[in-house]
């Protein structure tokens, strides 16, 4: 049954959600002096306006659902190594999002040594794909964009 629900999940992700190498600012007070450093994090977020099915996930990974006022939509979103969980075992059925999940994993195992320069260039190359793949015409091949149904009918 597990196996199945990690299939569901995953293409209910691929169709829905989205992959992101976040960075923000932490700060942080110690012996009366403001520090203020970057930090980065995996995380995903899936939207819907129905509530049940992210209540599901929650159910199943964690994570946490926030309502969204200006859309009216839902948001599940969870983060760090709970993300990456979810991420290893949605792997195998995966299609759309497999180049951006891909980069994800590469950044988790490489980021207690990466410099913030480095890590930056992960966020970098997750917004290249994301723009890509909200490009119209676009098909997807194993989360590679390919060419259009109309470019190869000529």
């Amino acid at each position: 049954m597990d196996e199945l629900w990690n299939a569901w999940s995953a293409g209910f992700f691929d169709g829905e959600g989205c992959v992101r190498i976040f960075s923000g600012n932490n700060r942080q007070t110690q012996n009366g002096k403001l520090y203020v450093y970057k930090r980065y994090t995996v995380r995903l977020i899936v939207g819907q306006k129905d509530r049940t099915p992210l209540d599901r996930l929650v159910l199943h990974y964690g994570g946490s659902i926030t309502y969204i006022k200006k859309t009216e939509t839902y948001h599940w979103q969870i983060n760090g190594a709970n993300a990456i969980t979810c991420l290893r075992k949605w792997l195998p059925y995966l299609t759309v999002k497999l180049a951006q999940v891909n980069i994800a994993l590469e950044y988790w195992e490489a980021r207690d040594i990466l410099l913030d320069e480095e890590k930056d260039t992960y966020v970098e190359a997750m917004a290249k794909l994301k723009t890509i793949y909200k490009t119209p015409g676009n098909r997807y091949l194993n989360g590679v964009p390919t060419t259009t149904m109309r470019d190869t009918a000529t």
